[in-house]
């Protein structure tokens, strides 16, 4: 019996997988009643690293939250490479508004170079900003 269980499939499988089909019998696999039923746990050492990659992947996340500046990771950067809300020019500054927003520049991922530091978005189109 071959693959999909049918005779007529046998030349099909024969140029997919060569003389292997020849040689592949059920009863030298050791699968002649189906799957193994006295199988054991072969995963044990993989189970360990991997507890103890988790275990270091959450110690890193504890000391880096702990002695690291997370919101340097979060402020925005506008143009002149400059942290929106750290920097001591732009304190009171901590939004990102983009004054240029159209495809050309987005598909060219060109839109921060013309990012401002603004101290609050606008809600209207008519609002005026203080860059």
């Amino acid at each position: 019996m071959y693959e999909g269980g049918q005779e007529g499939n046998k030349d099909r499988y024969r140029e997919k997988y060569g003389d292997d089909v020849d040689k592949f019998s059920v009863r030298g696999s050791g699968i002649e009643n189906g799957l193994v039923e006295k199988r054991g746990c072969t995963d044990i050492l993989f189970l360990i690293i991997f507890f103890a990659f988790l275990g270091s992947l959450g110690f890193l996340t504890y000391y880096g939250n702990a002695n690291g500046n997370v919101a340097k990771l979060l402020a925005p950067i506008n143009s002149d490479k400059v942290l929106c809300g750290l920097s001591s020019e732009f304190k009171d500054h901590k939004y990102l508004y983009l004054t240029k927003w159209d495809v050309e520049t987005i598909a060219k991922m060109k839109m921060f170079d013309y990012g401002v530091c603004v101290n609050k978005c606008p809600s209207a189109s008519t609002d005026t900003l203080e860059c």
